[in-house]
């Protein structure tokens, strides 16, 4: 079974609206559901984008020992990177709506999109992320997709910019942001 996280900026007056009435929060994916691919290379563009916030969700979905073996092995704190906007790009934010496969979606205000904008733009936050990387241990520790050891994670430092690059241009039309793990 694979994961989807979708990331959708939407006005503050969208916020407010499914604020207001949190069962049409799934209108707001709509739009993103069940777009055709022009190519592969256009599917597999996307599952890039979407590597951060699978790794992320299930470093939450490990057992806490071994969890805590990752967190130790790879340096991290236990909110995930020491950086504390960027810790909150999936997990953070406020639940809406009921759960639509692995929890409710997550709303982000445009203040908090600004801090994870500023905080993923960061100076050193790349470096510190390809140091962290070690395949083999999430290899072992059966950390979807399973082959790590064998990749050279290029596809995760784009999906990075890619999720980077949202949230500067959410952060700059003062959008808010609103996500769900299908």
């Amino acid at each position: 079974m694979s994961m989807i996280a979708r990331f959708v900026a939407i006005t503050p007056d969208q916020l407010a609206t499914i604020k207001d009435t949190p069962e049409m929060v799934g209108g707001v994916f709509a739009l993103d559901a069940g777009l055709p691919f022009e190519s592969p290379s256009d599917l597999g563009q996307r599952l890039r984008r979407q590597a951060p916030q699978l790794v992320a969700d299930m470093l939450e979905r490990l057992p806490p020992a071994v969890r805590g073996q990752l967190r130790q092995r790879l340096g991290l704190g236990d909110n995930g990177l020491s950086n504390p906007g960027a810790d909150n790009v999936v997990f953070g934010g406020s639940e809406i709506g009921e759960d639509r496969g692995y929890r409710p979606a997550r709303y982000f205000a445009p203040s908090q999109v600004a801090e994870i904008a500023g905080a993923l733009q960061s100076p050193g936050l790349e470096r510190e992320l390809h140091g962290r990387f070690d395949g083999e241990a999430m290899t072992e520790l059966g950390i979807y997709p399973g082959v790590w050891e064998t990749d050279d994670h290029d596809w995760l430092l784009e999906a990075f910019h890619t999720l980077r690059d949202f949230y500067a241009a959410a952060s700059e039309a003062e959008q808010a942001v609103v996500t769900l793990i299908e």
